[in-house]
């Protein structure tokens, strides 16, 4: 799954929110109120108007909250 997906449903989030995110997971921090989510990433290699590109992909998303 694409992380724009991920963002879109996971909405904007609670505390901090950047200026201007970027696409980029890895050099982003979304912080919400009611949980914490801890996401697994991976470069994929894709290949776009013939170049080769690499996109984050997230393969696992853990999602704890307070008992």
């Amino acid at each position: 799954m694409s992380w724009n997906q991920v963002s879109q449903a996971m909405g904007p989030p609670d505390i901090a929110p950047i200026p201007e995110p970027g696409p980029d997971l890895s050099k982003n921090t979304r912080v919400y109120k009611d949980k914490i989510v801890i996401f697994y990433i991976e470069m994929k290699e894709v290949i776009e108007e013939g170049k080769i590109r690499f996109h984050e992909v997230v393969t696992n998303i853990e999602v704890c909250k307070k008992k």
